[in-house]
């Protein structure tokens, strides 16, 4: 997706809070589309790595902002 529609997708909101709702939106096949495509970039560019985590250590979360 061009990052025109990405925009398009974006400015669709209002007071949207997170992907449950996006998910249940009349325009929800297009929040999933985006957000499969947030995911494929992210693997793609091998911005993170699925590990143990250490015995007293904390994972950093990741959190997606709508």
């Amino acid at each position: 997706m061009i990052l025109v529609e990405f925009a398009n997708v974006a400015n669709s909101l209002e007071n949207l809070v997170n992907v449950i709702e996006a998910l249940v939106r009349d325009d929800a096949q297009n929040w999933k589309v985006v957000m499969e495509e947030e995911m494929s970039f992210l693997k793609k560019n091998n911005t993170s790595i699925l590990s143990k985590l250490l015995t007293n250590h904390k994972a950093i979360s990741c959190k997606w902002v709508f």
